[in-house]
């Protein structure tokens, strides 16, 4: 759980960050950047740490929290969980503070990857203004439902139960026989199946078309509720198949898959919305792209091409 808060944190705090003070209370313990615990009457109840001059409050962490999935929210909502978050975010301020203490937030290099992170989440952000535009109402997805029927059909299904005698077709011909003059399925399939299903008097359950081995497939397919087949020759052996009853292939109802086609139509419509947007945006500034860069090499020399000729 240690690691999962910190990497979680830390990302968070990138998104969600710490509220800054003009008038930041010092915490004096001999430095004014030493870390102590402070009484809690004698911060602000809604402060919930500082740091030099940053503060980290309590809308902080409920920012964070609001960010965690659903299912795992609740074994972050507790005060132990909490406070772990809380002293990460310190740790994380703590060591930023000596960062820029010591200059590294002035390299280059440095100040590239704040930019790229800026533009990540700003990109991120108006990615969300825009799904917020994606509505689906009810005659939508009936809409869907209608014209995609077969997307939502449960296939035909047969239980049947079967003897397999692996390498003797007459002795599959003699069970069959004795089958014919009442012989009882499912204790004959005990005694001489050769199929781990004998256990259960040969029950195979429930299956749909290509789960089975072709030829067995074709011949349970064929059989009506109650019916048993011939011997039937498949690449295991020779069987006797017994169907005890079918489902016909079935539409689910539209309540039943109203959740999944929303949540399937709304990814769609916001690919689309970002997609369009990413195009408008780009006609409006220009956007250009140095191919030549990434050619490896000029088809006639062979050499490799650089930016200049690539233009």
């Amino acid at each position: 759980m240690k690691k999962l808060l910190v990497c979680f944190v830390v990302f968070l705090i990138a998104l969600v960050g710490c509220n800054q003070t003009s008038q930041g209370s010092k915490i004096v313990d001999g430095s004014e950047n030493a870390v102590v615990s402070t009484p809690a009457d004698n911060m602000d109840e809604h402060v919930l740490a500082r740091i030099g001059d940053d503060v980290i409050l309590e809308s902080d962490m409920d920012a964070i929290l609001s960010q965690v999935p659903d299912e795992y929210r609740a074994r972050f909502d507790t005060p132990e969980a909490r406070k772990e978050i809380l002293e990460k975010m310190v740790d994380v301020k703590v060591l930023a503070w000596e960062a820029k203490n010591r200059g590294i937030d002035n390299k280059a290099e440095v100040k590239l990857k704040l930019e790229y992170l800026k533009d990540q989440i700003l990109a991120s952000e108006l990615e969300k203004d825009l799904l917020d535009e994606v509505s689906l109402e009810d005659a939508d997805l009936k809409e869907y439902y209608n014209g995609h029927k077969d997307e939502f059909a449960s296939p035909m299904r047969v239980k049947a139960r079967h003897i397999l005698i692996k390498d003797d077709q007459k002795k599959a011909e003699e069970i069959l026989e004795k089958l014919k003059k009442g012989g009882d399925f499912a204790v004959l399939a005990r005694d001489n199946s050769d199929c781990p299903s004998k256990t259960k008097g040969g029950e195979l359950g429930w299956f749909s078309k290509g789960r089975m081995d072709p030829a067995f497939e074709k011949a349970a397919f064929s059989l009506k509720k109650g019916e048993t087949s011939g011997v039937v020759k498949s690449s295991f052996g020779y069987h006797i198949i017994q169907v005890e009853d079918i489902k016909p292939k079935a539409i689910k109802e539209f309540d039943k898959v109203k959740a999944s086609i929303e949540a399937n139509l709304k990814k769609k419509r916001q690919e689309k919305i970002v997609s369009d947007a990413k195009d408008k945006i780009k006609d409006k500034i220009k956007v250009e792209i140095n191919e030549g860069v990434f050619k490896t090499s000029d088809k006639e020399t062979g050499k490799p091409i650089s930016a200049e000729q690539g233009k």
